[in-house]
């Protein structure tokens, strides 16, 4: 909460529109794969700017920043992430209008990827 206090300030953040496709057990926390996907619109008056992506558990829980346009036609990004430790993957979306937008998934991890 921290985190996202310095980096939104006080802005409400909508837990809707944000769907994270993510392991329930990551065997392995050095490679969990993660797929963010939203419905929001991708017009350029009104489109997904980013995708910031947090792993709670991480000793630095910011993860990535996706910057998009509405060129990419639909809010979309795959990959895969480092987890320390068993905690929630979180997702800010931002749009172009500054609204805020995320979610939240538990990913248990039985390996950690960050040395523990």
């Amino acid at each position: 909460n921290d985190v996202l206090k310095r980096q939104f300030g006080n802005k409400n953040v909508n837990m809707s529109h944000v769907d994270i496709k993510a392991p329930i057990i990551a065997e392995n926390g050095a490679v969990v794969p993660i797929t963010i996907t939203s419905d929001l619109p991708m017009r350029s008056d009104d489109y997904v700017k980013k995708i910031n992506v947090y792993a709670e558990g991480n000793l630095e829980p910011y993860v990535a920043g996706i910057d998009l346009t509405p060129a990419n036609g639909k809010a979309e990004f795959a990959m895969r992430i480092k987890m320390r430790k068993t905690a929630n993957v979180r997702v800010v979306l931002e749009t172009s209008k500054g609204k805020l937008y995320g979610a939240t998934k538990a990913v248990k991890v039985t390996i950690g990827g960050c040395g523990g």
